[in-house]
């Protein structure tokens, strides 16, 4: 089962925002190559769609992310406990209409993860899937909205590559100055150690599509139909938005999860949290939640997600077309 947060028929207030004449214009979003392939690790055929080239500069800030991610073996005589700091808090995703009477309305609702200062943000590819169809067929005024709880800021969302079969996305906001973002090292092996891994959510799905929403969109205005300025500080209570820490064990995967680079823990979870990311032990991020499958005569859930190896590829294939059209 997904857990994208349908919107649709949840109620709001529409909010009027400043359009510039031009808002309802939005240039389709047209893939700068419709598909990369690569050959897989099992001889098969993988592709992913570039939809956006940054600058060289910009790539150069992902490249840190390839570096080898830091192993240290805790002690075992010792208990082990979870860093679970604010820099491992994900983003909320918000997709939004512009309609006809510029009022904003929201669409659905997922998370995100951002890796650097940049702006470079990761999520399920599913959570953009609609934007995507819509901008690319260009017959709808739409943004994806990134609100980050810890800056207490807002930026429009834009995707850069994706993968519809390994459901995973790399996109890019343009942040807040005051966004101070810690990047979590990537891991570069898909054993976390002792088979444990976490995920930390927002458990208050009524909160996040209701008050705070009406307060991101109250705090700014959408300029050209793609961006949004913040005019005004979104003072919002860290503490309502219900953060919740999902810890478990992996569980066995089949082949087919094993191609796509997926892999699956068992814990509690809220739904509506697609995107969010997932932890080792050792504090670094080993991938980014995709789906809740519901497990029969259990309280607990099989939680999957795209693993970092998949994710790094995606990255490295990312920078070296960026670096081949140069």
């Amino acid at each position: 089962m997904s857990l994208k947060n349908d919107l649709s028929e949840v109620s709001f207030i529409a909010l009027t925002a400043s359009l510039t004449a031009c808002s309802n214009k939005i240039e389709p979003i047209i893939p700068v190559e419709p598909v990369i392939s690569i050959l897989g690790e099992y001889g098969e055929r993988q592709e992913y769609t570039l939809v956006k080239k940054v600058s060289l500069k910009e790539a150069g800030s992902l490249e840190e992310l390839l570096l080898p991610a830091p192993n240290p073996i805790p002690d075992l005589s010792r208990e082990i406990g979870l860093n679970v700091s604010s820099s491992k808090f994900p983003e909320i995703l918000y997709h939004i209409k512009i309609d006809s009477d510029n009022n904003l309305r929201p669409l659905s609702m997922g998370s995100c993860f951002l890796i650097n200062e940049e702006g470079f943000f990761l999520t399920a590819q599913h959570v953009f899937e609609k934007y995507l169809q819509e901008s690319t067929a260009g017959n709808l005024s739409s943004l994806m909205l990134l609100y980050d709880p810890v800056s207490k800021s807002a930026a429009a969302a834009l995707p850069l590559i994706y993968s519809v079969e390994k459901d995973i996305l790399l996109g890019k906001a343009d942040i807040s100055p005051r966004s101070v973002v810690q990047s979590v090292p990537l891991s570069d092996n898909n054993s976390p150690f002792l088979n444990n891994v976490y995920s930390v959510a927002y458990a208050n799905i009524d909160y996040l599509s209701g008050e705070l929403l009406h307060t991101v969109l109250s705090s700014g205005a959408v300029v050209d139909g793609q961006k949004f300025v913040q005019e005004e500080n979104i003072d919002v209570d860290i503490n309502k938005l219900g953060i919740v820490i999902s810890i478990g064990h992996l569980v066995s995967r089949d082949a087919q999860e094993e191609r796509l680079g997926r892999q699956g823990f068992l814990a509690d979870m809220v739904r509506g949290n697609s995107g969010s990311p997932v932890f080792d032990l050792i504090n670094n991020q080993v991938g980014i939640v995709n789906e809740e499958i519901t497990v029969k005569d259990s309280s607990l859930n099989i939680i999957r997600y795209t693993e970092s190896t998949t994710i790094r590829e995606m990255i490295d294939i990312y920078i070296g077309q960026i670096k081949r059209s140069r």
